[in-house]
């Protein structure tokens, strides 16, 4: 047990060391090393700072990413960042796009199907 214990805290110094935990802003510079680095999980949300839809996804990812440190929460301004908005064909914010090893797994766009 004692050993399980060492392991799972060593898994979370790790997770935090690599900017696990918290939700960072990131510009488009930084978006493919982020995306496809060392981590396994990264959620990207794509805001716009006059929408009020995004600050709400603001407000819960600031929530559930302390929880979920198997994933990299990150966020970037979808203004600043029109190659990935065309890249990855964002029309509609928030978009939240969920990547797994650097290739594209799940998306949510908008509140679609979150209230039923």
């Amino acid at each position: 047990r004692i050993a399980q214990l060492k392991h799972e805290q060593s898994k979370r110094a790790e997770h935090l060391s690599l900017g696990h935990g918290s939700v960072r802003t990131i510009g488009q510079d930084d978006f493919l090393p982020e995306c496809t680095g060392s981590s396994k999980y990264v959620v990207v949300h794509f805001f716009h700072d006059d929408f009020e839809r995004c600050k709400i996804m603001d407000f819960h990812l600031n929530i559930i990413a302390p929880v979920h440190l198997g994933a990299k929460f990150l966020r970037i301004d979808a203004a600043k960042a029109p190659f990935f908005v065309a890249k990855l064909r964002i029309k509609t914010l928030p978009a939240l796009i969920v990547f797994e090893n650097g290739k594209e797994i799940g998306r949510l766009t908008g509140f679609e199907g979150l209230a039923k």
